[in-house]
């Protein structure tokens, strides 16, 4: 079916609206007539004439009339019997679809007219009705014979210029039922003609618009054009409101097919006009839903949103559920192409649900898919189109096959039909009809396999362009993780040197530039991150870290980082919150801060000074339906009825209409020349949507010029209880912290530890000895199978290594070393550009002592540095000491094992500040100097420094994954009571303040 659907076929069978007030009350007075006299002429005819009246009102009871009529005729008159059965095969062809039996009726009335009057032109009407019937059965010998007689008739007999317009303008129909196409032309063409002779300017427009029709139906818009121009003109200067509608019609699908928008405009809304003025519903609907269309290809959507509403509300008045599926769809593409990707899913679930109810022809369905197809492409939701081109290519080889079918049909029958006529004629012989049969099979089979062949290549073509984009994207994930691993070493070559020339550097104006540059440099470490992230997104790596949190507490967290910006730029911030204020929520924090600071930096960017950056918050009702994922693994398993809706909106310049579909596509950036550039990278928003919509929500933009915008993002409210914590509002961002004792257990020596370095990149390598050399012996290795060389042979207390290396890497070399017994208990710290989850699991298996990523913080590695040194000396020097005779002797295998049973229960009692190490040996069923002794000697720490090492590692673990809101709750959440305390140790632990993690 074509786009724009046409509710006419054959004009010269329409008839003009019916009155039906006027028409109920003339038969109610015709049937009182008919039944108060006798059976008459006069009676029949008063009969013949309530069944003519009653054939678009009440079907069986105008069935009941035209054989009453005729029963009665069959006893009066036998002339107003045959004009009865005339409008009898009439009504059963054209109102109740019965072509059997009207051809039945019409063969009674050839024999009687032949038998008793012979009058010309109710002959002829027969003939014509009979060829027309036949036609609709397929019976085409029966009716090329009744067009036969037909002429003869003609040619023997005279008949007016109007009678023969009429004939050649309904045998027409014959010919385009059996595909006929030049004989469909020539016989319009004829009675055009005719009607030209008398002046009948309606039968010379319905000719013309049939002519029109059928080139619809063969796609030559030209001609259709030309042919609906032709029949305007006929109709220009007369009072037919009925045939001038249809005129406007024709010529609105001509010339949107031919691209010519605005004409097309034009005519509809002229056939608009015409039907509402004629009460013809249907047409309107029909007509409104066409005008969408065309608006929607002119991209005037708000136009077309109401007109396809209006089509909507009608269709559903008269109850039309074909119409409406093509309605829905339509405004599918329409919501769509304006970026309202919820809006445009509603209207697909409309279609869905009264789609289920229809059975709709293949041809429609075919329509009906390109539309759902062109909906999920324009939303981004390749995965659903791809599915719907699947379901399209499979009704394509369907109607292939049906169509090759019905050639071996025809083949067969032609083959039968030939048979029969020999043998009726002189009965050739059987080898001429085995010869003629092996030949339809080998047709038959030649096409069996071509369409064979043409399936296995369709299918090999699609594997092989799938495996081909699979391979293209994969290659360019690759790419980009590759290359933002290699742009992790010189940034920690940029930002760790200026992490330490600020610490030296006193002039102001210097310091200040090297600040700009350090943070410009954390800029750029953040946009690596993002590009990490969404290749973790696109290769199903991702992982959610879903944590309990006051939903409030975090979000006005978030805002408030950015208060000082506002101030300075002369922003007003405003924050709406319409939950429940002690709500608590399990949401993934760093994943939710990274998609709130972009919306939010975005918002002051293009904003003016002095405008309004608003965050909105509140719960919505959201269904997984309306959920698009380019991979739906990355969706919960079940998603929450209710919804959480953050708002970013901003007062700015807004998004044009034409860039709202494209802005969070990847790398694009708005081209506007009346603008000052912004700058950007592009990654920003692509990176918010696809990582809300790995949470399980959406990410939706409203905008208008000169208004601003108003970023939507959707998540899953997950409700959980949470403790309330009184916040101490000075430990939220702590800077200044008193200094303690130390905790470090130190050894003293005059002689340098020493440190192997195995680094390829020298500037990497050359930059970590300059800072370790002033307090340790530093050597240095350019890939791992020189490193494994440099320690069988010497004496290390630590080894730093890089991951990525040639030849042997720092996973191997890890590996390799674990298996040397003297040198196993060398101390490693792994220091690399390899961020992920992965990585990091896989250096802990093998025994990782610690692990950094770059960029890190020079002061952090060297307080790791010492601590490790530290610890080593310590275990060594208790392995050196001789067991004492009162304490039992362990084998390896036992401490290990009591060492994990220690840090169990440690991490069991870890939110206690009260656990002391008389606890834990209580629990382990030791005495506190036996099992200090176990534990120094395998961690080179006291069991009170194990206890701290513990709480430290786990508070560092909530600090990195932002499991909660402040630096209190992960203070209490590892049993620390002190904040000052907390601080000071942690800082001489990591080199860094819990603030700065």
């Amino acid at each position: 079916m074509k786009n724009i659907l046409i509710l006419f076929c054959f004009i010269s069978l329409i008839s003009s609206p019916i009155d039906v007030y006027s028409q109920n009350k003339s038969l109610d007075s015709l049937k009182q007539l008919f039944y108060n006299q006798p059976i008459n002429v006069s009676s029949i005819q008063i009969c013949h004439e309530i069944a003519l009246l009653e054939r678009q009102i009440n079907a069986d009871s105008a069935n009941h009339y035209f054989k009453l009529a005729i029963q009665h005729a069959a006893q009066k008159n036998t002339d107003i019997q045959v004009e009865v059965i005339v409008d009898y095969s009439d009504y059963l062809m054209s109102y109740a679809n019965q072509h059997e039996k009207a051809d039945s009726i019409i063969q009674i009335g050839i024999r009687l007219e032949k038998t008793h009057s012979n009058r010309p032109l109710e002959l002829l009407t027969l003939y014509k009705w009979k060829s027309i019937a036949n036609g609709v059965m397929e019976n085409v010998e029966a009716s090329e014979k009744a067009i036969t007689d037909a002429n003869q008739l003609i040619e023997s007999n005279k008949f007016t210029d109007k009678e023969l317009g009429i004939y050649y303008s309904d045998i027409s129909q014959f010919y385009g039922i059996i595909g006929k196409f030049d004989l469909y032309t020539s016989s319009l063409l004829t009675a055009i003609e005719y009607y030209e002779k008398i002046d009948d300017v309606d039968g010379i427009s319905i000719a013309y618009l049939n002519l029109a029709i059928k080139h619809v139906d063969l796609e030559q818009y030209n001609k259709v054009k030309d042919f609906g121009e032709k029949a305007l003109d006929v109709l220009q200067d007369q009072n037919n409101a009925f045939l001038m509608g249809h005129c406007n019609v024709i010529l609105m699908v001509a010339n949107s097919e031919l691209q010519f928008s605005e004409q097309a405009k034009s005519y509809g809304e002229t056939a608009l006009t015409i039907w509402r003025k004629l009460n013809n519903t249907v047409q309107e609907a029909s007509i409104l839903r066409n005008l969408s269309t065309l608006n929607r290809k002119s991209k005037n959507y708000d136009i077309a949103l109401v007109e396809i509403n209006e089509s909507i509300a009608l269709f559903q008045k008269l109850n039309i559920p074909e119409q409406l599926l093509f309605c829905w769809a339509e405004k599918a593409v329409i919501q769509a192409e304006r970026g309202r990707q919820l809006l445009s899913t509603q209207a697909l679930d409309s279609f869905y649900q009264i789609e289920k109810s229809l059975n709709i022809t293949t041809t429609d369905k075919m329509s009906l898919l390109k539309t759902i197809e062109q909906v999920h492409a324009t939303n981004e939701n390749y995965q659903e189109a791809y599915i719907v081109q699947q379901e399209l290519n499979i009704l394509k080889d369907s109607l292939i096959t049906s169509e090759n079918l019905a050639k071996v049909e025809e083949l067969e029958a032609q083959y039968f039909t030939k048979e029969k006529d020999a043998a009726l004629a002189l009965q050739k012989s059987k080898l001429d009809q085995q010869k003629t049969i092996m030949w339809i099979f080998g047709l038959l089979l030649i096409s069996l396999l071509a369409l064979v062949f043409v399936f296995w290549k369709n299918v090999r073509y699609r594997k092989q362009v799938n495996k081909r984009l699979l391979e293209l994207d994969t290659a360019k994930s690759r790419f980009f993780t590759n290359i933002s691993h290699e742009l992790r070493t010189p940034l920690t070559l940029i930002l760790a040197p200026l992490s330490e020339s600020l610490k030296k550097i006193e002039n102001p104006s210097i310091k200040e530039e090297l600040q700009l540059a350090h943070s410009n440099g954390k800029k750029l470490a953040d946009l690596i991150n993002e590009i990490l992230d969404l290749s973790k997104i696109e290769g199903g790596k991702m992982k959610l870290k879903e944590t309990p949190v006051a939903l409030e507490q975090l979000l006005r967290r978030i805002l408030y980082s950015y208060h000082s910006f506002a101030q300075m730029r002369n922003f007003i911030l405003a924050f709406s919150y319409h939950l429940p204020q002690e709500l608590g929520v399990l949401l993934d924090v760093e994943k939710i801060e990274k998609v709130l600071n972009n919306l939010l930096s975005n918002a002051f960017k293009h904003s003016n000074p002095g405008g309004v950056i608003t965050l909105r918050v509140s719960s919505v009702s959201y269904s997984n339906s309306h959920l698009n994922s380019k991979n739906p693994s990355m969706l919960p398993v079940v998603t929450p009825k209710k919804m959480i809706k953050i708002e970013v909106q901003d007062t700015g310049k807004g998004i044009p209409n034409q860039e709202i579909a494209k802005i969070f596509d990847r790398f694009y950036q708005i081209d506007d020349s009346s603008q000052p550039l912004q700058g950007g990278t592009g990654i920003g928003l692509s990176y918010a949507k696809e990582t809300s919509r790995f949470m399980g929500g959406d990410l939706f933009v409203e905008s208008e010029l000169g208004k601003g915008s108003n970023f939507i993002f959707y998540l899953p409210l997950k409700k959980v209880k949470i403790e309330s914590i009184v916040e101490d509002k000075n430990e939220v961002f702590e800077h200044t912290i008193p200094p303690t004792q130390d905790y470090v257990y130190r050894i003293d020596t005059d002689q340098k530890s020493k440190i192997l370095i195995v680094e390829d990149n020298p500037e990497m390598s050359d930059f970590l000895t300059k800072i370790l050399a002033d307090q340790y012996e530093c050597d240095t290795a350019m890939d791992g199978q020189i490193a494994l060389e440099k320690i069988k042979k010497g004496n290390f207390n630590l080894i730093i290594s890089d991951v990525m290396m040639p030849n042997m890497d720092g996973f191997e070399l890890l590996k390799e070393l674990k298996q040397l017994e003297k040198q196993k208990h060398i101390p490693v710290i792994l220091l690399t550009a390899r961020a992920m989850e992965e990585d990091k699991l896989n250096a802990l298996r093998l025994g990782v002592d610690d692990y950094l990523t770059k960029p890190f913080s020079v002061p952090e590695l060297i307080a790791r540095t010492k601590n490790l040194i530290q610890n080593k000396a310590i275990r060594d020097e208790v392995a050196q000491q001789p067991s004492l005779d009162s304490e039992p002797s362990v084998s390896l295998t036992f401490e290990q094992q009591q060492l994990k049973k220690a840090e169990t229960i440690v991490f069991e009692n870890i939110g206690n500040g009260q656990f002391k190490v008389d606890d834990l040996a209580s629990q382990m069923n030791y005495s506190r100097r036996q099992l200090e002794r176990i534990i120094k000697k395998r961690t080179g720490l006291t069991p009170g420094g194990l206890i701290r090492e513990i709480r430290l590692q786990k508070a560092r673990q909530l600090l990195e994954s932002r499991q909660f809101a402040t630096i209190a709750e992960v203070r209490y959440a590892v049993g620390f009571d002190n904040a000052s305390h907390f601080s000071k140790i942690f800082q001489d632990r990591f080199g860094i303040k819990p603030s700065m993690v």
